[in-house]
């Protein structure tokens, strides 16, 4: 599982049926999840699920404004290019299968945060686990995502070996720069807001890749 912080814009142009901006999320949509988050001292995880299949899961006030202050200043000085996965899938181990590498269909830069590096760290992957239902060790590390205006991921999908994605946005996006997550399969864009959380599943079965989920940010 990758929680992917994303905390600028990218450009995103293409027209999309559905909107979803989770400001505006908990009126009518289905809730699906309120409970108490692990590490987040007692606070709780209201989740709603926006589409209805696939299920597409925002949780409006995922992260708080000092954990979002604490992780951007872990990543000030560990920003790398982003890199890409390819290969072709030959057996169960992705990493025998895929080798990572930059890309030009991938402009943004990236910052992985150490397990546990930090009481907020682990506090933030406490309430991932949590929130997708799995135990903690099967939590990738933490892989914070820049874009700045103008960079982009063309269209991908995050791959059979990982079944859920959940991302968490550290900003807002000012009205009309773009910085959208296009899921083109669904005609569908998610707005970043600040702290929250949007989840899905990559597969609908073992080593079976839900294709509708690609996306491109």
């Amino acid at each position: 599982m990758e929680s992917e912080e994303r905390i600028d814009g990218g450009f995103v142009d293409q027209v999309a049926d559905l909107i979803v901006d989770p400001a505006e999320v908990g009126v009518e949509d289905e809730q699906i999840k309120a409970s108490t988050a692990s590490g987040g001292k007692g606070r709780t995880l209201r989740a709603y699920n926006v589409l209805g299949d696939p299920e597409v899961i925002v949780v409006p006030d995922f992260v708080g404004a000092a954990e979002i202050e604490h992780l951007l200043k872990l990543a000030e000085n560990g920003w790398e290019p982003s890199e890409v996965g390819s290969g072709v899938y030959r057996t169960k181990n992705e990493g025998q299968d895929l080798e990572n590498q930059v890309s030009n269909i991938r402009t943004s830069y990236s910052c992985l945060i150490e397990p546990g590096h930090s009481d907020v760290v682990t506090a933030v992957e406490l309430r991932l686990a949590a929130l997708a239902d799995m135990d903690i060790k099967f939590l990738e590390p933490l892989n914070m995502v820049r874009y700045a205006p103008g960079q982009f991921f063309k269209e991908h999908h995050d791959g059979r070996f990982r079944p859920i994605t959940v991302f968490v946005y550290l900003n807002d996006i000012p009205p009309g720069e773009g910085g959208e997550t296009f899921f083109p399969e669904l005609n569908m864009k998610v707005v970043p807001r600040k702290g929250c959380a949007v989840m899905w599943k990559n597969i609908i079965g073992p080593q079976q890749e839900d294709h509708r989920m690609v996306r491109t940010l």
